[in-house]
């Protein structure tokens, strides 16, 4: 009896407090930070699904040690592909047009 009586009082006094804090509450985001590197883009291969109206793009890279990039478009025109890889990677449109090979899924 006296235990319940004990956690009774326990969980009336302590439990039963409100918990005030002067900082609002903030979801955990991850910190952004620009990249700036400079490699030799060694191939470009473009998979144009129709099904799913998108594009996954492999950057293949030659020196240090990133090897590849991935990138994911909505887009499926050839040439609205071209100019989000030249605006993403900083490159010209002649040589993305020069390099890129593309494959197409049904």
């Amino acid at each position: 009896m006296g235990l319940w009586f004990g956690s009774n009082w326990l969980n009336q006094t302590v439990m039963g407090q409100i918990y005030e804090s002067n900082q609002p509450l903030s979801a955990r985001t991850q910190p952004q930070i620009e990249l700036s590197l400079s490699v030799t883009v060694a191939s470009i291969d473009a998979e144009i699904d129709y099904e799913t109206e998108s594009t996954e793009v492999d950057v293949q890279i030659i020196g240090g040690s990133l090897k590849e990039l991935d990138f994911e478009y909505p887009l499926v025109e050839y040439a609205a592909i071209e100019e989000a890889i030249v605006e993403e990677l900083g490159l010209s449109p002649e040589f993305v047009r020069s390099i890129i090979r593309y494959r197409i899924d049904y």
